[in-house]
């Protein structure tokens, strides 16, 4: 039933009527009522046989091939009909239309031997009017209500119970859960969670009067979706600027810097030489300062309207923007508790089919702490890339000092409906300078040169006591004693 867009449905044939509230979620038989009392728990039983049946938002009116008239209501606890007094109004072509509340026609085609189309005979019924007659013994409604189109009402999805007294003798009282959370149906049945959707809120008082025709229910449509007014930034308290170790006058003046080729991956780049990277001041400003020999992760705010909101705390993962590899990840799977193997950027690289710089994102995470049967933990040891949520993750810097751009995106599900991104740069200082000579080449002359020395000072000693010893001794002293002489009379002469 579009009205509304209240998700009704009604299914019955000759012998049978259900109703759903919910889109066929739950499915409930209409009952048979008189005077108050149910004469049979569904039409089943009533030996009727249904001919044609119409309906609006909260009016039922069947029709039977035994020339009687039911209405009934459409309620949020109840559903039921009662019989009207017998006229002869079924024909074969006969049908039931709703005009208004409690407004019904029951047309009846006509057939013109001269001519092909046809005409309808139409029989109006004013439902208020026959629910008045005291021999169908309906209760008068009870319902008082000041301004039947109004009604306040505010909710938490899943949880709050909310309660508003609307100037009648009842209570309202609604719970917001959705059907397939109360464990009654297939959880596959609804629409996934991640991705946005419309549901419907309906207002009823509880088991009122059928002859309650005016007071139909309220309702309303709630857009569960992506709220355009947020945003998210990455916190920076200290920048590179503030600091004095970089110039933001030299920033905004086409500032470049090198990413050395060591240092970033070749598969995005198809060069072999150190790349040349232009900063955006305009968009990114100074950018924020961290050591290097210190883990770390942003620290990520959401904002709305221009106003400060929380701390996310929800899992995002980052990526530097030109291919930066100076960084690894302090948790493996296996430290993160993973009880499946996680998504890496490596295999979501793979999956990407054409997707932008954000195509790992909410509506294709999946996090390892949920068990997952197509995707077993065989490899304990790989880097785990997603931060924040249940794990202590951090991000920890190689031995380079230089500029950063990160890509930033929220990837848990059940944070927004919103694609939360966004870009910030980091500044890495601290570290030395790498060595010319590579630290393992220079430990290998070190220690060779020890145990060379270390052995000659065994060797010659007991080399100089053999004959062979004692003649080069001879010769070397000599050869001191010669050259001695001759610097003597060298000075002599002078």
């Amino acid at each position: 039933m579009p009205p509304g867009q209240r998700g009704i449905l009604i299914l019955w044939f000759e012998n049978s009527l259900l109703v759903s509230h919910n889109a066929g979620q739950l499915v409930s038989p209409i009952q048979v009522q008189q005077g108050g009392q149910t004469l049979y728990p569904s039409i089943y039983g009533a030996n009727i046989t249904i001919h044609n049946i119409a309906a609006n938002e909260n009016e039922l009116a069947v029709l039977t091939r035994e020339d009687n008239l039911y209405y009934g209501s459409l309620g949020v606890l109840s559903n039921s009909i009662i019989k009207f007094a017998d006229q002869q109004i079924w024909s074969e072509g006969a049908a039931l239309m709703f005009t208004g509340t409690g407004m019904l026609d029951i047309l009846t085609p006509l057939l013109d031997a001269n001519f092909s189309a046809f005409d309808f005979q139409k029989c109006s019924v004013n439902i208020q009017a026959i629910l008045m007659d005291p021999q169908l013994q309906v209760e008068k409604c009870k319902v008082m209500v000041s301004n039947p189109h109004s009604l306040g009402l505010q909710a938490n999805f899943f949880e709050e119970k909310v309660t508003y007294n609307w100037n009648i003798k009842y209570r309202l009282e609604i719970y917001l859960k959705q059907q397939h959370l109360w464990g009654r149906t297939d959880p596959n049945f609804t629409s996934s969670l991640k991705r946005p959707t419309t549901s419907t809120l309906t207002v009823d008082v509880a088991n009122k009067e059928i002859s309650c025709i005016d007071n139909k229910p309220l309702s309303t449509l709630i857009s569960i979706g992506c709220d355009l007014d947020k945003k998210i930034v990455v916190q920076k308290k200290i920048s590179a600027c503030s600091k004095g170790i970089l110039d933001p006058v030299a920033l905004q003046d086409n500032y470049s810097y090198v990413i050395e080729k060591e240092f970033y991956n070749p598969t995005f780049h198809r060069v072999k030489t150190d790349l040349v990277v232009k900063y955006p001041y305009q968009e990114l400003g100074c950018p924020h300062l961290v050591y290097y020999n210190t883990p770390w992760k942003p620290v990520v705010e959401l904002w709305r309207e221009g106003r400060f909101q929380e701390v996310v705390e929800a899992e995002y993962v980052v990526r530097e923007a030109y291919g930066q590899v100076a960084y690894t990840y302090s948790l493996t799977a296996g430290s993160a508790l993973c009880v499946s193997q996680p998504q890496n950027w490596t295999t979501m690289e793979d999956s990407r089919r054409g997707r932008k710089r954000f195509f790992w994102n909410r509506e294709n995470y999946v996090s390892c702490h949920d068990p997952n049967s197509n995707a077993p933990l065989q490899w304990p040891n790989v880097e785990y890339q997603i931060l924040g949520g249940p794990t202590a993750n951090q991000i920890i810097f190689k031995q380079r000092n230089g500029i950063y751009i990160f890509f930033l995106s929220i990837v848990d599900p059940y944070y927004s409906y919103c694609h939360l991104s966004t870009v910030f740069s980091i500044y890495v200082y601290g570290a030395y300078p790498l060595p010319i000579v590579p630290p393992q080449f220079t430990i290998f002359l070190l220690v060779t040169s020890i145990l060379l020395s270390v052995w000659l000072a065994y060797t010659i000693p007991n080399f100089l006591r053999t004959e062979r010893g004692r003649r080069i001794k001879t010769f070397w002293s000599d050869l001191c004693w010669g050259c001695k002489e001759l610097c003597r009379c060298h000075r002599g002469r002078s």
